[in-house]
């Protein structure tokens, strides 16, 4: 799934090394640079 599905707000957990993850959609959210954080991770 893209970004276009978690402004959605699906609340999927995903699996992330680089974040330390796993985390949901909706603790993403509310945090500032996230869509960069989840860019970075799906490069």
């Amino acid at each position: 799934f893209g970004l276009a599905d978690l402004d959605g707000g699906l609340g999927m957990a995903h699996h992330s090394e680089g974040l330390g993850g796993p985390w949901s959609v909706h603790e993403w959210a509310p945090q500032p640079g996230y869509r960069a954080a989840l860019a970075w991770r799906d490069r």
